[in-house]
């Protein structure tokens, strides 16, 4: 078995990635601990190999387990603990949150009455479509991955550019401690756990805001 952290293997450099992040390496395995070391990881993080940016799940590396090193890999590091404040939530959601913090985006976390409130923060909007560019949205999820989603919100002050309320939107309700536009948009797909979470959920948000309606 192969213990160095990571075995040269003069053959050029391969492109990988760790948290969408492009690294160019030259070896021909690497330890899971080189992997994230990368990145700035240490290890209070734990790193899985995906297959591509829509696997939400992955294979866990151990810290001292060689990977064979091809061009194209994947890998995402997350904290090891993966809560959120005083907020302790299942890994899964744990793990969507981080990939929509991995797009860039300001995200908040709190727990009410055994539902996830995820915020994410300017979030951008279709182009000429609403009276802003970008919003609040946020996203509820059963503290239960195993639980559907459904809906959405936005800022209480979102509208159509033309200043009408979105179809289906005008209820204004007191979520997590503030004011928010319910979009009335149901999820009518079946929900299978292990594949929907809020991460690919923004893709079903984000075809609501397109319609601009």
């Amino acid at each position: 078995m192969k213990t160095d952290e990571m075995v040269r293997g003069g053959r050029g450099s391969a492109p990988i990635f760790l948290n969408k992040q492009k690294y160019e390496v030259d070896a021909e395995s690497m330890s899971g601990r080189a992997i994230k070391a990368l990145g700035g990881y240490g290890d209070d993080y734990d790193i899985f190999l995906i297959q591509g940016e829509g696997d939400t799940t992955g294979s866990s590396i151990g810290p001292d387990q060689s990977v064979p090193i091809k061009p194209g890999l994947h890998f995402r590091a997350l904290p090891g603990n993966r809560n959120f404040g005083d907020v302790a939530i299942h890994p899964d959601l744990a793990s969507a949150i981080e990939k929509i913090r991995g797009l860039g985006y300001g995200v908040d976390v709190n727990l009410e009455g055994g539902v996830v409130g995820v915020v994410i923060h300017d979030f951008p909007l279709p182009r000429g479509k609403f009276n802003s560019q970008k919003t609040r949205l946020l996203l509820r999820a059963p503290a239960n991955p195993d639980g559907a989603m459904d809906m959405f919100w936005t800022d209480p002050a979102l509208r159509l550019a033309n200043g009408a309320v979105p179809q289906a939107a005008d209820c204004i309700q007191t979520l997590h401690g503030q004011q928010w536009r319910r979009f009335s948009w149901h999820y009518k797909a079946q929900w299978k756990p292990g594949r929907d979470n809020p991460f690919t959920y923004l893709a079903f948000v984000e075809d609501r805001f397109a319609r601009g309606v």
